[in-house]
Order: C-alpha cells, then sequence, then structure tokens
C-alpha cells in the first residue's frame, strides 16, 4: 500500500467518523490525564503540557497556511483534515489537565464559577468543533489555555505566589500571544489581518474577565492545594507527627454529612487542623478564618483569623493548628485562606455542649 493510498483511506474513514472520532480525542486526552498528573510541580506534568501546547500551536500554524493556500501539494491538503482532530485532542488534553489541577486547589464554594467555566470549555471543545477553522476561535481557546497555566507554573518557577506573580503571568501570556500572531502574520497576513480586530475583542475581553475573576478570588489560590481539614478536641505534635482526638463518627459522615455536631465542655478548647500541599521552595502564610452563623442577622462572623506560614514540598502538605476557647453552641466554620482571602477550603460544624466530652481514640493526622 502506497503512502498516499493509506493517507485517502485514513480521509475516507475520518470523514465518515468525524462525529464519534471527535469525542474519542476528548476522552483519551482527558483520560492520559488523569491516569499521569501527580504533583502540580513536577516537571514531567509541564513537560507534558509543553507537548500539547506545542501541537497544537503547530496545527494551528498548518491549518491556517492551508486556509491561505500556501502550500498546494496534494499530499499535504489531505493531511490536512487531521489538524483540526489534532487541536481537539490537544485543547482536549489541555483543559482537562488544567481543570483537574484546578479542582485540587479549589474551595467549590468560592470557585465553583471557574471551575464551570473550565469544565464548560473542555465539553464545548468537543461540541465546536465547526468553529475549528477559524482563526479567533482557535488563538482564543489557546490564550485561555496558556493565561490559566501561567498563574499556576510563574509562582512555581519564581516560588512566590501573590497578586504580583497574577499580574505577570497574565502580561507573559500576553507576550506569548503577541509573538506567535506576528510569526502566524509573516506566514498569512491576509488571515490575521482580516481577524485582527476580532481577535484583539477576544483575547482582549479574556484577559479583562481573568483578572476580575483573580482579584474578586473566585479563581482559587493555585498552586496551593489543600489535603486535609478537620476539627478536634485537642491536637498536639509527637516528633515528627501530629496526633488528634476527635469524636467517633460513621464513616459516611465525612463524605455526606455537610455540617456534623461537635460536642464540647464548657470552658474546653476547639483545635482546628489542616494540611496544605505547597509546591518546593513556596513559603506563604496561611490563615484559619473562625466564623459563627448569626441567626438574627443570618450572616456569617469572622470571630479570629489566625496565621501561620507553610513551606512547601511535603506531599501530604504542610501541617498547622489553630485554637480557640469558648465556642458557643451553634453554627460554626473555619475557612483555610490565603492573606488575599482566596478559599482552600472549609469546614463546617454544629456545636453542642454537653457534661462529658465524646473523645475517640488517638489518630495520626496525616
Amino acid at each position: 500500500m502506497t503512502a498516499i493510498s493509506f493517507i485517502e483511506r485514513g480521509r475516507s474513514f475520518i470523514v465518515r467518523y468525524e462525529r464519534r472520532l471527535s469525542s474519542l480525542a476528548l476522552l483519551t486526552g482527558f483520560l492520559i490525564d488523569s491516569f499521569t498528573l501527580t504533583r502540580i510541580d513536577f516537571w514531567g506534568n509541564h513537560l507534558l503540557i509543553f507537548s500539547y501546547l506545542a501541537l497544537a500551536t503547530l496545527c494551528i500554524f498548518l491549518l491556517q497556511i492551508k486556509e491561505a493556500g500556501r502550500i498546494r501539494k496534494h499530499f499535504f491538503l489531505r493531511l490536512a483534515l487531521l489538524f483540526p482532530l489534532a487541536i481537539q485532542f490537544a485543547f482536549g488534553a489541555l483543559l482537562s489537565a488544567l481543570t483537574v489541577f484546578y479542582v485540587r486547589s479549589a474551595s467549590l464554594s468560592g470557585s465553583l464559577f471557574f471551575i464551570l467555566f473550565l469544565g464548560g470549555m473542555m465539553v464545548g471543545n468537543e461540541l465546536l468543533r465547526s468553529r475549528y477553522a477559524r482563526l479567533e476561535f482557535q488563538f482564543s481557546i489557546l490564550f485561555v489555555i496558556i493565561f490559566a497555566f501561567m498563574i499556576f507554573y510563574v509562582p512555581i518557577v519564581l516560588s512566590t505566589l501573590g497578586a504580583a506573580t497574577f499580574l505577570l503571568s497574565g502580561a507573559l501570556s500576553l507576550l506569548v500571544m503577541t509573538l506567535l500572531l506576528f510569526a502566524l502574520f509573516r506566514l498569512t497576513p491576509q488571515i490575521v489581518s482580516t481577524a485582527a480586530r476580532a481577535l484583539a475583542a477576544s483575547i482582549g475581553g479574556i484577559y479583562l474577565l481573568v483578572n476580575v475573576l483573580y482579584f474578586t478570588n473566585i479563581i482559587p489560590p493555585i498552586p496551593l492545594s489543600l489535603k486535609e481539614a478537620d476539627v478536634y478536641h485537642f491536637v498536639a505534635k509527637e516528633g515528627e507527627q501530629y496526633v488528634g482526638f476527635g469524636e467517633e463518627e460513621p464513616w459516611w459522615a465525612r463524605y455526606f454529612s455537610r455540617e456534623r455536631s461537635f460536642h464540647r465542655t464548657k470552658g474546653e478548647p476547639t483545635y482546628f487542623y489542616s494540611a496544605v500541599f505547597a509546591p518546593t521552595k513556596i513559603t506563604i502564610p496561611i490563615y484559619h478564618e473562625w466564623q459563627f452563623y448569626d441567626e438574627a442577622t443570618r450572616a456569617w462572623e469572622t470571630r479570629s483569623r489566625i496565621s501561620f506560614p507553610i513551606v512547601g514540598g511535603r506531599e501530604s502538605g504542610y501541617r498547622g493548628y489553630s485554637m480557640k476557647s469558648e465556642l458557643a453552641p451553634g453554627h460554626w466554620r473555619v475557612l483555610v485562606t490565603t492573606e488575599r482571602g482566596q478559599i482552600l477550603g472549609s469546614t463546617a460544624f454544629f456545636v453542642v455542649e454537653v457534661e462529658a466530652p465524646l473523645l475517640s481514640s488517638p489518630r495520626v493526622l496525616q
């Protein structure tokens, strides 16, 4: 079988099963990410993301060169049928990777909109495949992916996290897009010129939207992630381990109960323990924000905000705890936040005052 006949058969197969292959490409990319992604600061994961970005960018360039009629060779024109499928595969893999990382870092209550935004783009990547020939559509998705990646990649490289690194991430993302568009303009000036206004509006709009989401704390504090958080009667450090005394509860309560009862005696202090993962070399303050729900005002009131620094690198997260005495009976929650107020997670519980403590056996905390 000659190379041309092989490509022709492949072309016929793709045309016949385009919809199914499109869905398969999205599913394949998601499954690869699910099995291969580990720590957010692992260089192998970054290399995989860079590979997907290179594949998507290369195929976008080749597709636009084909649309501009710059190459008319029969072999290239037949091969060009694969470009939209390759772009979709790369975008699907990238969006699923970003969704996995952001979900790990997010409190759903505080970051649900942004997680749904990324997840919606991943699904839309499959549904809107008919628009893959449009340059503004391709570059809009590419910009979202690059920006979302830079938001956690730049802090990992610089070993610092905050508004300054976010603004730098946005500037680098815009610079990368400018360089790519300039290179494409040299190859297909007519196509880029025609789409210039739409590209500027789309990329500018996305940039402003992501900034609004960040400074309103809707974007989670990636690359940080909350590994464990719970309330205890007593927490102590013994050597290299932390030991906690909690309460006996059904196995399903941790997963299906939104708020559980916490029984304390009068005058007994309450401890809150958390383990927060941060990439190696990042040191940042973390806050435990103790809040009480006021039934009269129907609002959460912050009663104390306790901070301590965490040091990155530990697989199970940097451990720490705070303590508060004399919790009034009623609804309480503790938010684990950054200095800017970005929420990593929260634990809600209902304080019930009892005569005798209800303690479980001590357990080693993560």
